[in-house]
């Protein structure tokens, strides 16, 4: 089934099981997927898997970093970053697996041997040229292992 028969089907029962993560989750996506489709120059399909899991994608990625910034208010910000936390939970078996650190860091590093680059003010060309290659990197890991490896 595709990504958006999944979710009718996951809001339906959301709705019977009163499930408020879900119904949140789910109303939240469709209504960015509905905000980009919107947009002038927009050339997808809004029904399509490549759309919802790059609509999905970003979503969780502000997601996660909402539920840290929560997360650093303590006991006030705890509800809200439960919530957020079971969202992306939620919302990330639509998305493709990440491939693990230990992989990634691998990878990372072939790549700086490859391209020959021992300069930090590389580092954006070598972050670019690894995401470029591998789609199930996660770029923030990515990110970090370069400037590691980079010396920084």
């Amino acid at each position: 089934m595709s990504i958006k028969q999944d979710m009718d089907t996951d809001f339906k029962q959301a709705l019977k099981g009163r499930d408020t993560v879900r119904l949140d989750a789910i109303r939240q996506i469709k209504t960015e997927a509905a905000v980009a489709a919107s947009e002038p120059g927009f050339a997808d399909d809004p029904q399509s898997d490549e759309f919802l899991e790059t609509v999905i994608s970003a979503f969780v990625k502000r997601m996660s970093k909402a539920k840290a910034e929560y997360e650093t208010y303590g006991e006030r910000g705890a509800e809200m970053a439960a919530k957020l936390g079971s969202e992306v939970d939620y919302l990330s078996t639509f998305l493709p697996e990440k491939a693990d650190a230990g992989d990634t860091e691998t990878f990372v590093k072939e790549t700086i041997l490859d391209l020959g680059v021992t300069d930090i003010k590389e580092a954006g060309r070598v972050i670019g040229h690894i995401l470029k290659q591998r789609g199930d990197l996660d770029g923030a890991l990515v990110n970090k292992l370069v400037r590691q490896t980079l010396g920084v």
